[in-house]
């Protein structure tokens, strides 16, 4: 409060809308009454007062001694709140949210699976974004010296919800089979390591068998699984051992799973009197295999060997002798299957005979190259059979067959029968035979001037399809009534005979298409009496003169030959005559 003197005011409130006055928090009983600056001079305080909500504001109403009132209006709002993930049982939830994220922010571990999912129970990621496995085999099916190594990283996403008291946990366990981890046992062995340290552990002393490896996070701060604690996930980890595979040797393996098999030749041990051993071995050769057996003595040794095929035929047999070291071998093709190599030596203690044998896949050959025709999806090995397409018309009954064509392209065209004509109005020019189909267009209307003709107006006695509006009929001709003049008296002669009658045409109308037209006159007695020369259009007939007196018929013909008819009649003028 500015101006004035301490102790001037006489009434100091604060109102709600002007509804009601709110309690000065430090003194209630001051409300309405004369105050005292209790905070500091010239300084009122409220507090604990609610958000205004609509049109609702606050006033500050101050009179002084002299009865002046000062107000003023203000309003308090409400901070937006805190979004964020409210489920307690979140990895990510804080809580110092206020409002649930909206779409749904929370990320679960799904205890059954291990995996992260949102609020619907949808996957988002597995707990770990890389873990592998890195795998010592046994020295010896019976040495029990296999390690397990796991690596790894925790995926990105849960990086930030990882907190001080959390650390990473490892289990191995006996799988039935490999990666079969709804199999696997109890534990066998468990290790840690802190987050410091990342996620790095190590199994040591294993038998060859198959294992998976539990990789969790622990939280020494909770007292169960809560959080990324429940997050988990599994890696495979086999374990292999070396053995002798060979089946005459006295050590031949029996117990290791075919795929946990290392072979070592130099773990096999053979019975007194053999002095040669062998290993088998094979390599590709384009599309065929060569099969090797090194064979090695001590002392030296005469030997012979044979090879038998899948299908029991003996192949190859050979020998030499004094033999401290020797490879043979075999060249196959197109056979696979098991190959046996049977080896017989006759060293200083005694005739030994040791078989062994080695399992041949042979490659598949064919035509590699998908742009070919002759592509082969199952084949490995390309044996230059590739054919590429030529294209053009592969049909024999076409007539721009192609034998050099692989690749039919569509524009084989096939011989068919059309209208050969050019001037029917259906003629094809690629027609190879004429079929009687042709068309030809004009006038077929026998009452038409023009029957018989081409809409060019050319005759073709060959029309069959009439197009009326071809046709051309009679216009008769329109001329202007003939205008006669009668006879008159001379003054020499009045007789009803005397020939002085005349009658004349002043125009005729032409239809379209006529050029010239002709005018005749006959007599009552039918005799012609004037024949007109052939006329240009907008040419007058002349007057006819000398007439007697009597009835005339006229005709008018075009050029098209359609023709009008009329008729007029000479009379007497007897007024004149004075007959």
């Amino acid at each position: 409060i500015t101006g004035g003197v301490p102790g001037a005011v006489t009434q100091f409130s604060l109102s709600s809308s002007g509804i009601s006055n709110v309690a000065n928090n430090a003194n209630a009983t001051l409300t309405n009454t004369q105050l005292i600056f209790a905070i500091f001079p010239y300084q009122f305080q409220w507090g604990g007062l609610p958000p205004n909500t609509g049109g609702d504001f606050y006033t500050i109403s101050v009179i002084d001694s002299d009865e002046c009132e000062y107000t003023q209006v203000f309003v308090i709002g409400e901070l937006d709140p805190i979004v964020g993930c409210t489920s307690s049982a979140a990895i990510n939830y804080d809580s110092s949210n206020q409002s649930q994220c909206a779409p749904d922010c929370c990320i679960f571990c799904n205890a059954a699976t291990g995996v992260t999912e949102d609020g619907s129970g949808s996957f988002l990621n597995n707990e770990f974004s890389v873990l592998t496995a890195s795998v010592v085999p046994e020295t010896t099916a019976t040495a029990s010296d296999g390690m397990v190594t796991i690596n790894g990283g925790l995926d990105n996403s849960l990086i930030p919800y990882l907190v001080a008291s959390m650390s990473y946990k490892y289990t191995i366990h006996a799988l039935s089979s490999s990666g079969n981890f709804a199999s696997a046992g109890g534990v066998i062995a468990t290790d840690t390591s802190t987050l410091a340290q990342g996620i790095t552990a190590s199994f040591t002393s294993l038998d060859h068998g198959y294992y998976g490896v539990l990789v969790q996070i622990e939280d020494s701060s909770t007292g169960a699984d809560a959080g990324l604690e429940k997050c988990f996930q599994w890696v495979s980890a086999d374990v292999s051992a070396n053995v002798c595979l060979d089946a005459s040797a006295t050590n031949y393996n029996t117990s290791v799973p075919a795929n946990l098999q290392i072979s070592n030749p130099s773990l096999c041990t053979y019975p007194v009197g053999c002095d040669c051993n062998f290993s088998l071995s094979y390599v590709q050769s384009n599309c065929g295999v060569i099969i090797t057996a090194d064979i090695g003595c001590d002392p030296l040794s005469n030997v012979s060997w044979r090879w038998i095929a899948p299908d029991g035929s003996v192949l190859a047999p050979g020998s030499s002798n004094n033999v401290a070291s020797y490879t043979t071998d075999l060249i196959l093709a197109f056979l696979s299957g098991a190959y046996t190599f049977e080896l017989t030596d006759q060293g200083g203690t005694g005739v030994c005979v040791t078989t062994n044998t080695i399992n041949v896949v042979m490659p598949i050959c064919g035509c590699t190259d998908s742009l070919a025709i002759n592509y082969d999806p199952a084949a490995d090995t390309d044996d230059g059979s590739c054919i590429y397409c030529v294209y053009g018309c592969t049909d024999p009954t076409a007539t721009n067959y192609s034998a050099v064509a692989t690749c039919d392209d569509g524009s084989c065209i096939f011989p068919y029968g059309g209208c050969t004509d050019p001037l029917a109005s259906n003629y094809d020019a690629g027609a190879s035979f004429d079929d009687g189909s042709c068309i030809y267009e004009g006038c077929l209307d026998s009452t038409a001037l023009n029957y018989l003709h081409t809409c060019a107006g050319v005759y073709n006695p060959s029309i069959n399809f009439n197009t009326p509006s071809c046709c051309s009929y009679c216009v008769p001709p329109v001329m202007d009534i003939p205008v006669p003049v009668n006879a008159t008296a001379s003054a020499v002669t009045c007789n009803v005979s005397n020939p002085d009658g005349s009658c004349s045409i002043t125009n005729i109308s032409l239809p379209s298409g006529s050029t010239t037209w002709t005018w005749k006159v006959s007599a009552p007695s039918g005799a012609t009496v004037y024949q007109s020369n052939q006329l240009a259009v907008g040419a007058t007939a002349q007057t006819l003169s000398n007439l007697n007196v009597g009835a005339y018929n006229w005709e008018a013909k075009d050029g098209l030959l359609c023709i009008d008819t009329g008729n007029f009649s000479i009379g007497t003028t007897p007024s004149n005559c004075g007959c």
